[in-house]
């Protein structure tokens, strides 16, 4: 099987081979079956075997890719088994601090992709909550809110795969985009009351640590949109909340 070859090379081959197969495929079952079978399994394979290798940044993107391609054709009644599961992989390459910060952004993108596409599998199988744990864990994980991009005239001489390696986001932006996502594409009734939960909870904790308190600011600012009629409810402790935080000894 070329997508599990000892060849960087022959994977990537793989990979762009599988991609222009699957439009090809159309929507009759079978065909699609057949292929997920065998090629699912084995893509998941590929990102957690070289997920934490530095050499095998750009294979685990285009493995990224090709997953994004995968679930467009999929549908919730014959594939929900395969979607959720990778789902599910996507949360734990999120929080995989080993990797290559721009491997979790784009795991955070294709998630984001299938919160869209997929919503009624979201809320049917029960992923929300994981899905909004893992970005407030990603909103509290360090310090900055966005990384410094300097840009020289070398830029122009990069591709576009070396320019992507540099060009990324941190944890909190991507898990914050997210976040904002999921808010806006779910039932608030489903993802607010997770989001008011940690808020309380950390905002009544002496003890919480400033990448904490971070964290559900920005959490806060993130679903503004999206669960906007909740936030109105809230905006006197909001306030309040913010007021406190401003005075906090902690930068």
């Amino acid at each position: 099987d070329c997508l599990v070859d000892s060849s960087v090379d022959v994977r990537l081959a793989a990979l762009k081979a599988v991609q222009m197969v699957i439009p090809f495929l159309g929507h009759r079952s079978s065909n699609q079956s057949a292929m997920l079978e065998g090629v699912v399994p084995r893509v998941l394979q590929v990102i957690e075997e070289h997920l934490t290798n530095e050499d095998s940044v750009k294979l685990v993107l285009r493995t990224l890719d090709l997953i994004e391609q995968l679930v467009e054709v999929l549908s919730i009644k014959h594939h929900g088994d395969f979607i959720a599961q990778i789902v599910e992989f996507l949360g734990q390459t999120m929080e995989e601090k080993n990797t290559h910060m721009r491997i979790r952004e784009h795991a955070a993108e294709v998630c984001g992709m299938i919160v869209e596409a997929k919503k009624k599998l979201i809320t049917k199988r029960q992923l929300v909550k994981p899905l909004v744990e893992v970005c407030l864990s990603l909103m509290s994980e360090e310090e900055t809110i966005s990384f410094d991009r300097d840009f020289n005239e070398s830029d122009d001489e990069m591709d576009d795969e070396d320019l992507e390696l540099i060009d990324v986001r941190p944890p909190c932006m991507f898990g914050g985009l997210l976040l904002a996502q999921l808010a806006k594409e779910i039932p608030s009734k489903q993802v607010m009351p997770l989001i008011m939960s940690n808020v309380q909870s950390i905002s009544g904790n002496r003890n919480a640590s400033p990448l904490q308190k971070k964290g559900i600011i920005i959490a806060l600012a993130a679903v503004c949109d999206g669960g906007s009629s909740v936030l109105r409810r809230q905006v006197p402790s909001i306030l309040n909340l913010c007021k406190t935080y401003m005075e906090d000894p902690e930068p």
